[in-house]
């Protein structure tokens, strides 16, 4: 949200983006889930499972479509000048930024680009790649929506002087 008015913008995805539903439909929502969950665990059982669905909150959807922010499927190669995706797509980006939260997919990257260097975030052996949302990566938070938010503004420094001296 920070970035989209200062940088071109592109976003490898995994699958179909969703939205969530408008902020005051959203908020609603929220406010009685802990009883919508009550009532499912109910008709359901205590131990009924449910795939892991997380959209994305709705004012980020309409950025992605509003700022013509360019999305792409999975990478399914990195070299040190191109990326290419599953669909033979290929972008020349000046940092990847890999965001990988909880839920991490990192098989289609080759093992020694996932080895990160002393600073926590950057690939040892690619420039201008870095991670974010890794397991443990500064702390055991890091994984988490709020270890992000503690980092994400260390990880922002070390790409804003990694690109003032291109």
């Amino acid at each position: 949200e920070e970035l989209y008015d200062k940088f071109e913008l592109q976003l490898s995805v995994r699958s179909e983006i969703k939205s969530s539903s408008r902020p005051l439909i959203y908020h609603f929502f929220l406010s009685i889930l802990d009883k919508f969950e009550a009532i499912t665990l109910m008709i359901k059982g205590k131990n009924y499972k449910s795939p892991l669905d997380v959209p994305m909150e709705y004012n980020h959807f309409k950025l992605i479509s509003l700022h013509n922010i360019k999305v792409f499927p999975e990478i399914d190669s990195i070299s040190e000048n191109e990326v290419v995706f599953e669909d033979g797509s290929k972008s020349s980006p000046d940092v990847i930024i890999f965001a990988t939260g909880f839920n991490p997919e990192l098989s289609h990257i080759d093992q020694d680009l996932q080895e990160i260097a002393e600073n926590d975030f950057e690939s040892k052996n690619l420039n201008n790649l870095f991670y974010i949302g890794r397991d443990n990566q500064r702390n055991f938070r890091s994984r988490f929506i709020r270890g992000i938010r503690d980092d994400a503004p260390v990880l922002a420094e070390l790409i804003s002087n990694r690109l003032s001296l291109l």
